[in-house]
C-alpha cells in the first residue's frame, strides 16, 4: 500500500516512545472541527443541497452585500447563525427578507425550523412561513450528507463565504505577495486555478474559525436533536477476501502431519531430553495445528483468526531466532523457560479458590517435572531469550515478517481499541449522527488463511534446512 497524500515514518520525529507526525510538531497548534461550525451555517448547507452552485453562489455574494457593507454598529461578525441573532432585530429581519423572499428558498430553509433552539427562530420562522414536518429530516440528510466532509465541493463553497465575507469587512490584512491568489479567491470559481484556490479558500477558513462558547449551545443542542430524533443507519460490513477452502487443502496438512511425525523420529538421536530437536518439531506442528484448525473449523475470516495469525507469526520468528543463534544454551533455555512458567502456574494455583476450567494441573505440574524435580526448576520473570521479539526478528533477518504481521494482530490479543474498533464497530452512515461509530449486528474480516500459508510454509523450509528433510510445503 502506498500514499502520496501522508506523511511517511521517516517523516515522524521520535520523542521518547512516541512517534511524532510532521504537523503535531508545529508549536501552539490549535484544533477545530468543521464539525462544531457546519450547523452555524446550516441554511448555507440546505442551499448548496438544492440549487446549482452558480445559483447558491449568487445568494452567498448578496449575504455578503447586505451584511458587510454597513454600519458597524449593524454588522456581524461572520455569517454564523449565532452571530447573526446578535444582529438588531428589525435589521436582521429585513435583510433575510430581501435575500429568501423566494417560495422556493423558503421552501429550501424549512428544516431550520425543526430547531426550536435555533438561533434567531422567531425570526427564521417569520420569513419561512411555514411548519417543518417530519420529512424535512431527510431533506436535512441530503443537505448535511454533502457538507459534513471538510474538504468537498458545498463545504468548501460554505467556507469561501465565511473567508469573502472577512475580506469584505476588511478583517484579512493581504501581503503583497499574496495579492493574485486572494483576488482569486474573491472572484471564485471563476478566476485561478481551482486545485490552487480550493486549498487556499478551507486554510483561510480554519484559520479564521474559532467555535465560541455561546456558539457551543447551539452546535451541541443541533447534533443532539439530530442523533435522537433520527434513526441510525447500519450497513453489515463485507470483506472481499476468503480463502478457498476444499477437502484437498485439509489433506495436505494431513500429510503434512503425517511426514512430520515420520521424520521426528527418523532424526531422533537420544531418549534423553533434546531441547533443539523437541522445540524445532514441536514449534513447527503446534504452527500446523493452529492452521489446521483455523481450516477444518473454517475460521479465516473470523476474529479468532487474527489472534492465531499472531500466535503462528510469534512461532516462526522464535524458530528463526533459535536456528540462527544455533546454540545448545539457548534452546535449552526456551524449554527450561516454559517449564518455569508450568510451575509458577501450579504455584499460584494453590491461591485459587477454584480452578479454572481449560487447565489440567495434572498435566501442567508434569511439564513443571518432566526434565527436572520443579524444587530445583528456576521461575523466570523475564524473557527466556534475554530480548524482545522484535530484536529477535531483527537477529532473524524476519523483521519484514515482524512488521507485516505482528504489529497489527498483536492488538486483537491485547484487545486495544484499534482492534475493538475494528471487530465491534461499524459506521452510522446517516450523515446527521456525523459517521459515528456503532456496534454491528455482523462484521466479517479478511481471510487469514493465505497469511498463515505463507508463514507455515517459512517454517516447513527451516526444519527442512536444519534437519536436511525433503522439501515440506503446504
Amino acid at each position: 500500500m502506498n500514499n502520496k497524500n501522508r506523511s511517511s515514518l521517516d517523516d515522524h520525529q521520535k520523542k521518547g516512545k512516541k512517534l511524532i507526525p510532521p504537523l503535531k510538531q508545529i508549536s501552539n497548534l490549535d484544533f477545530t472541527s468543521w464539525h462544531n461550525r457546519l450547523p452555524e451555517y446550516l441554511y448555507a448547507a440546505l442551499l448548496t443541497a438544492n440549487l446549482s452552485q452558480e445559483e447558491y453562489l449568487i445568494k452567498f455574494r448578496l449575504m455578503v452585500e447586505h451584511f458587510a457593507y454597513v454600519e458597524e454598529d449593524l454588522r456581524p461578525e461572520d455569517l454564523s447563525l449565532t452571530s447573526l441573532s446578535k444582529c438588531d432585530k428589525s435589521f436582521l429581519s429585513n435583510a433575510l427578507h430581501t435575500l429568501f423572499d423566494d417560495k422556493e428558498i423558503k421552501s429550501i430553509l424549512k428544516p431550520l425550523l425543526l430547531f426550536e433552539e435555533l438561533p434567531a427562530y422567531s425570526i427564521w420562522k417569520d420569513i419561512i412561513g411555514s411548519e417543518a414536518s417530519e420529512e424535512d429530516w431527510n431533506i436535512l440528510k441530503i443537505a448535511i450528507g454533502k457538507t459534513l466532509y471538510h474538504n468537498s465541493q458545498a463545504s468548501t463553497d460554505i467556507r469561501w463565504l465565511c473567508v469573502v465575507y472577512k475580506m469584505a469587512c476588511g478583517n484579512i490584512r493581504i501581503n503583497e505577495d499574496l495579492i493574485d491568489i486572494m483576488n482569486n479567491v474573491w472572484d471564485y470559481p471563476y478566476e485561478g486555478d481551482l486545485k490552487e484556490v480550493r486549498p487556499t479558500i478551507r486554510v483561510l477558513e480554519g484559520s479564521l474559525a474559532y467555535w465560541a462558547e455561546n456558539s457551543a449551545k447551539w452546535v451541541t443542542k443541533f447534533w443532539e436533536e439530530c442523533l435522537f430524533r433520527t434513526t441510525p443507519e447500519v450497513l453489515v460490513r463485507k470483506r472481499n477476501s476468503h480463502y478457498k477452502i476444499d477437502e484437498e487443502l485439509s489433506k495436505r496438512f494431513k500429510t503434512i502431519w503425517n511426514k512430520l511425525f515420520q521424520r521426528f523420529y527418523d532424526t531422533l538421536e537420544t531418549s534423553d531430553a533434546d531441547a533443539k530437536h523437541d522445540a524445532s518439531f514441536g514449534l513447527v506442528m503446534y504452527s500446523l495445528r493452529i492452521i489446521t484448525e483455523c481450516v477444518n473449523r473454517n475460521t479465516g475470516n473470523y476474529l479468532i483468526g487474527r489472534i492465531l495469525l499472531r500466535s503462528l507469526v510469534e512461532n516462526y520468528i522464535t524458530f528463526a531466532y533459535l536456528v540462527k543463534k544455533d546454540k545448545i544454551e539457548l534452546w535449552e533455555s526456551y524449554r527450561r523457560y516454559g517449564a518455569g512458567q508450568a510451575k509458577l502456574v501450579s504455584l499460584k494455583a494453590e491461591k485459587y479458590e477454584s480452578d479454572p476450567s481449560f487447565i489440567s494441573f495434572d498435566d501442567v505440574n508434569e511439564i513443571a517435572n518432566e526434565d527436572m524435580r520443579e524444587e530445583f526448576v528456576d521461575i523466570d520473570l523475564g524473557h527466556w531469550a534475554g530480548v524482545d521479539l522484535r530484536k529477535m526478528s531483527e537477529y532473524s533477518d524476519t523483521k519484514k515478517t515482524y512488521d507485516k504481521y505482528y504489529d497489527w494482530t498483536s492488538g486483537y490479543s491485547h484487545g486495544n481499541w484499534a482492534a475493538v474498533r475494528d471487530s465491534i464497530y461499524t459506521t452510522d452512515f446517516n450523515p446527521l449522527h456525523k459517521l459515528m461509530r456503532v456496534p454491528s449486528p455482523k462484521l466479517d474480516f479478511n481471510d487469514i488463511i493465505g497469511d498463515m500459508m505463507e508463514i507455515m510454509n517459512l517454517q516447513l523450509s527451516l526444519l527442512s534446512e536444519l534437519y536436511e528433510l525433503e522439501d515440506l510445503t503446504i
